[in-house]
Order: structure tokens, then C-alpha cells, then sequence
């Protein structure tokens, strides 16, 4: 049986979509005995793309791939001398299992497949938006009065759906688009926006602020009359979902300013009584990688205690750090349990030292760099989506997540030459 080229590139550019359309909602749909289902899809598209490249005999290389697989490598090494083995291997495997589909995926991308990624991520945060909502109208709170979909962290959700406004922006500016599917992307501008007031999260209102960049950016590129409707749609729709949310999630998101400045000025917040109608979350789960609680002092979600913790580990295992994924076990002594770090630098130092951060930060300048080859019409929204992730990077565990790992890549693309990306984009018409 003759396969052909163009059959190979058809079927593994729609798993591609499937594969990145599930990232969002990854959590809320897992197999027993085999995994999410994301991975599933992430495992066929692997299979694809092999036979993909067998069959083309050619291989796109980029330095973000040179840093991250020496990134892999530094993380299996400290396998040896990691505190937490288990950890260590379970992180690795993830790691090169991250670092290993966005190669792949870059031997087949373009810049047109780059934009339906980010339409077929938006398209997955309405999973998220739905599943929300779902519970509550339930009245299932995922922490006091804060609201995820099923099987989801507030601020993991938070930050998806903040990622994927950008994304749906873009896929706004694309002509010819389906009625359907431009309804879905402009209406979940304020659903998204709304959701992650349900959320709760400090983290999701931050990135929602520069959410408004890109909005801005797509306004002024519309038609006076078209710009007047689209406002007056997101201020109306918004405006209806908002007023039937609960006021104590929001407040609790504005809060993070409030937190910030009196974290920089060494001024912690009271912790507030427990009870039943208390006007602030007083005792809050933490579900990083741990799932333990952790009180909410006044210190950013007692994230400063926790970095305090894990600078103190640092500074006696500068070089190599205390294993990839180890983080957990070594601040569990001084705060009485495992806990996340809240914060990727932070992690990577503890966990692989000074070596693992310098080869992270050089993964992220050359994802920064090639944005400088990125159209202009495009370059603020993918530059924003970056800046938004490194900012993610200060306060969230995102390095082990696909979402991260995928917004890296998109930048890439565009460095290919002209024409190796029409090679690309037109090798399907080649049997």
C-alpha cells in the first residue's frame, strides 16, 4: 500500500490541532491506567510526525532545541544525585517528552499552522469557560467561594484562559474565517474574562490586564462602525455575566496588587478569622504538585515563605541543584511538608542550580529572539504571549507544562527561510 505525502501531512497536522485543542482542559479527562487524554493525542502525533519526517528525509533544527535537549540531559543527570528519585524521574520523563513533541512539531509548521494552534487552543479554553460556569450555576466551589472546572487548579485555568485570548485575537484578524467560528472566538473575550474572575486567581487578573493590549491592538485595526459594535458586545456581554458572579472572587483577584505592594514594603496581612462568612479566604489549598494547604497570610498566598525556604536550599546546592522535581522534598523539612515552588526560576535553581537556570533562560532568549522574524501584524500578539508566560514564570510551576513548551516554539517558526516554510506548507500537493 502506497502512502502518500500528502495523506501524512494532512493527518498529522490535524492531530497537531486535536493535540493542542486538548491542552487547555488536559486535566479534566483522564484514562485510567493510560493517562490524560491530551497524552494520548500527544502520543499520536508523535507517530505521525515521525513518519512524517522518514518519508520527507529532512530534519529543521533551531538553537531553542539545542539548549532545551542539553536542558533534558543536565535534568536526567541530576538523577544521580537527586534527594527524591522517584521526582527526578517522573520530571525527566516529562521533560524530554515536552522538549521532544515541540521538535517534532516544528519539522512540519508554518506560519499557517502556527495561527490555527492558537485558534485550536482558544477553541479549548471554552472547555474551560463551560466547565466553569458548570459548576457555578452547581455552586461546587473548587476553594471558598473560587470556581474551576471539574478537575482543574483555579490558577492553572486562570492562566490558560488568559494565554488564550491573545490567541483568539489573532485568529480574529485572519479573513475569510467561518461565521461559527469567528462567534466563538469574540465571544470568548468576555467569557474568558469573566471566568477568570471566577477563578479567584491573583495570577489570571494580572495576565488579564495585558490581555487588554491585545484587544486594543485589534480595535484599532477595525472599522469604526465594526470597532463601536465589537466594544458594545463585550461590554454588554461582559457586563450580564459579570453581575451574576460572586464579588468575593473578584475582590480577591484585585487583591493581588494590594498583596504585591505589601509584600515589597514588608507589611503582611493579618490572617483572617475562619469562619463560615469570612470576606477573605483564610485558609487556602496551595495544589501546585502537593496539594498541601498553605496559609494565606498576607505573603502572596505564603509564596514568600515557601521561595524563603527554597533560597535557603539553594544556597547550599548552587551548581547542581537537588535533582530535577526535588524541589517538594527539600523545603519539606522547614515548612512541615512538600510544596511547590511557585515559581519557575526559583524551582530550577533549586532543583538544577545555577546550570539548569542558565540553560532555561537560554531556552528563553532564543524563543524571544526569533520573534524579531515574525511579521509585524503578528509580532506584538506572539511577543505578548511570551511576555506573558515569563511573567507566569515568576509566580506559577510552568516549566513541566505542554502549554509553556508550545508558546516557546511558536516564535521559531518563523526563523525557517521563506523557502523551507513554503516547502512546508505546499509539500502536500507533492505525492
Amino acid at each position: 500500500m502506497h502512502i502518500k505525502a500528502s495523506d501524512i501531512s494532512t493527518l498529522s497536522r490535524a492531530l497537531i490541532l486535536l493535540f493542542v485543542f486538548s491542552i487547555p482542559w488536559e486535566e479534566m479527562v483522564v484514562i485510567p491506567g493510560v493517562g490524560t487524554l491530551t497524552k494520548v493525542f500527544g502520543a499520536l502525533s508523535a507517530l505521525s510526525l515521525i513518519l512524517y519526517m522518514a518519508i520527507h528525509k529532512r530534519v529543521y533544527w533551531h538553537i531553542f532545541f539545542s539548549f532545551g535537549f542539553a536542558f533534558v540531559i543536565f535534568s536526567g543527570l541530576s538523577v544521580f544525585w537527586s534527594i527524591d528519585r522517584p521526582a527526578s524521574f517522573t520530571r525527566v520523563s516529562t521533560y524530554t517528552q515536552l522538549c521532544v513533541m515541540a521538535f517534532l512539531i516544528f519539522q512540519i509548521a508554518d506560519r499557517s499552522l502556527v495561527k490555527q494552534m492558537m485558534v485550536a487552543f482558544s477553541l479549548g479554553c471554552w472547555v474551560l469557560v463551560i466547565g466553569t460556569f458548570h459548576q457555578y450555576l452547581l455552586g461546587i466551589e473548587s476553594h471558598h467561594e473560587r470556581y474551576s472546572a471539574p478537575g482543574t487548579n483555579p490558577n492553572t485555568l486562570a492562566a490558560a484562559v488568559a494565554v488564550g485570548i491573545p490567541m483568539a485575537v489573532v485568529g480574529l484578524r485572519q479573513n475569510g474565517m467561518p461565521v461559527w467560528l469567528y462567534g466563538l472566538l469574540i465571544a470568548l473575550i468576555p467569557a474568558g474574562l469573566v471566568t477568570i474572575s471566577l477563578t479567584g486567581s491573583r495570577t489570571g487578573f494580572v495576565l488579564m490586564i495585558l490581555t487588554l493590549f491585545a484587544l486594543v491592538a485589534y480595535l484599532a485595526g477595525l472599522a469604526r462602525g465594526v470597532r463601536w459594535k465589537t466594544v458594545a458586545f463585550w461590554g454588554l456581554t461582559y457586563g450580564i455575566l459579570i453581575s451574576l458572579t460572586p464579588m468575593a472572587a473578584t475582590e480577591r483577584g484585585l487583591g493581588a496588587f494590594h498583596e504585591l505592594i505589601s509584600a515589597i514594603e514588608g507589611e503582611p496581612k493579618p490572617v483572617e478569622g475562619e469562619g463560615a462568612h469570612s470576606g477573605a479566604v483564610a485558609n487556602e489549598v496551595s495544589q501546585g504538585q502537593s496539594g498541601v494547604s498553605v496559609r494565606e497570610s498576607g505573603t502572596l498566598s505564603s509564596r514568600t515563605d515557601i521561595w524563603g525556604a527554597g533560597w535557603n536550599v539553594f544556597i547550599e546546592n548552587r551548581w547542581l541543584g537537588v535533582g530535577a522535581g526535588a524541589f517538594g522534598s527539600s523545603v519539606a523539612e522547614a515548612l512541615g511538608g512538600r510544596q511547590s515552588p511557585h515559581s519557575v526560576y526559583l524551582g530550577l535553581l533549586v532543583e538544577g542550580g545555577i546550570v539548569a537556570l542558565a540553560l532555561w533562560l537560554l531556552m528563553m532568549s532564543a524563543a524571544s529572539y526569533s520573534c524579531r522574524s515574525i511579521p509585524s501584524d503578528s509580532r506584538l500578539f506572539i511577543g505578548l504571549l511570551l511576555f506573558m508566560l515569563f511573567l507566569l514564570f515568576l509566580v506559577g510551576n510552568a516549566e513541566w507544562r505542554k502549554m509553556t513548551w508550545l508558546l516557546m516554539m511558536l516564535p521559531l517558526v518563523f526563523t525557517k527561510t521563506e523557502g523551507a516554510a513554503r516547502q512546508t506548507s505546499e509539500e502536500g500537493t507533492k505525492a
